[in-house]
């Protein structure tokens, strides 16, 4: 069995941590501290897992890392085999503890992260799309 620490990564301002057993990000850490910031837009974990948009990209990442697992064989949706959206993210409830309440946690897939990062932060949106576009896009052309 793997050993489970957690590391802290930083995006700009913010501190997120980061599980090395399995690479999973806590969303709900970062999204306590983008809500405690005055003027950002309130955002809720709720809305986020909601969206169909959200809905469909689990859906084709848990085919990705179902194939990337199975060595590229191709995803089949018969009755033997089911896609696992629920492998990609993993909801903690909070416990009561002596010294209060310790908080929900909402572990996420690396690339599921990223997409709420970005859905939560416009701004770091446009710092990941311009760093897709300098690295794959600007220079190739060069």
């Amino acid at each position: 069995m793997k050993s489970n620490q957690e590391m802290v990564r930083r995006i700009e301002k913010f501190s997120v941590t980061q599980r090395t057993s399995d690479g999973f990000f806590d969303g709900s850490e970062l999204l306590r501290q983008w809500n405690s910031v005055e003027g950002n837009q309130q955002r809720k974990m709720a809305r986020f897992l909601e969206m169909d948009t959200t809905k469909e990209f689990l859906t084709a990442l848990a085919i990705d890392e179902y194939e990337r697992k199975s060595h590229g064989a191709k995803m089949h949706h018969g009755n033997n085999q089911q896609v696992k959206t629920t492998d990609l993210i993993i909801m903690v409830k909070g416990r009561n503890t002596k010294s209060g309440k310790t908080p929900d946690k909402v572990w996420m897939n690396p690339l599921l992260f990223i997409k709420f990062a970005m859905w939560i932060n416009p701004t770091f949106e446009v710092k990941v799309l311009r760093f897709v576009y300098d690295e794959m896009i600007k220079y190739r052309n060069d």
